[in-house]
């Protein structure tokens, strides 16, 4: 009954500190996400493997950090570029932009990074696809660098660099430390030189143009399939897994 009703009181002091409590939160919330914004776009960004492509030096469900400053950063939201402090080097594993990916729309694009700050970059709306065809970003190595001449063999590349005289294989013109290659047994009428095949006819890089190809050679699209790509494509350098914690570390 409304006779029994406790009174309620009104301050105009607590409604005011209120107010201004959830402005002050709001403050923060937005510095927060300006800080998420230079930093992912400008310094590091984790990356979930989805995909078998680069078996066996990742894994699906592993979790990696890649930098975008080695190859040259892109500003939040305009995409502009900013000069890089290296070079991609043959041995590199990136995140690349394939030639395929066709880029969302503006408000997909201002809608992505609020979703991946708040998800904890557990979602991104430009990589929330199960479509390979739609990925941004998919994780790569640089085989192949400018001046290079290169053609594949039973899976593995041989490459001849500007200037040489004889084809030497990955591993002993690679800049980086050594990695495992995963050959997957092919089906009884797969020919070498159908796709996901082991051969590859000889082919010389022009200015600007990088080949990359996955670890697990049987199973990965890449430049054996959808061609070279320029360096715009090369979006940021893989430098640490941390997670699973047993395998943490420089991959």
């Amino acid at each position: 009954m409304a006779f029994f009703r406790r009174p309620r009181s009104y301050s105009l002091y607590r409604q005011d500190r209120s107010r201004k409590r959830v402005r002050r939160l709001a403050r923060i919330a937005v510095q927060l996400f300006l800080v998420y914004i230079l930093v992912t776009g400008l310094f590091v960004r984790s990356y979930l493997v989805e995909s078998a492509a680069m078996h066996p030096t990742f894994r699906v469900g592993d979790r990696i950090v890649a930098t975008p400053l080695t190859y040259g950063a892109r500003l939040p939201l305009v995409h502009m570029r900013l000069p890089g402090i290296g070079e991609p080097q043959r041995g590199d594993v990136v995140l690349v932009e394939p030639p395929y990916y066709r880029r969302p729309n503006v408000l997909l694009r201002i809608a992505d990074p609020i979703v991946s700050f708040v998800s904890g970059q557990r979602y991104q709306l430009s990589e929330a696809s199960d479509v390979a065809w739609q990925r941004a970003l998919v994780l790569k190595r640089i085989v192949g660098v400018p001046g290079d001449t290169i053609r594949f063999t039973d899976y593995t590349a041989y490459i001849r660099p500007e200037g040489a005289d004889a084809y030497l294989p990955e591993g002993a013109v690679n800049a980086r430390r050594s990695y495992e290659l995963f050959i997957s047994q092919a089906p009884e009428a797969h020919r070498s030189g159908d796709p996901f095949g082991g051969n590859f006819d000889e082919l010389s890089l022009g200015v600007n143009e990088y080949f990359v190809a996955g670890d697990d050679r049987s199973s990965s699209l890449d430049s054996r399939h959808w061609g070279t790509i320029p360096r715009e494509s090369l979006h940021s350098r893989i430098f640490l897994r941390f997670y699973p914690v047993g395998r943490f570390g420089r991959p």
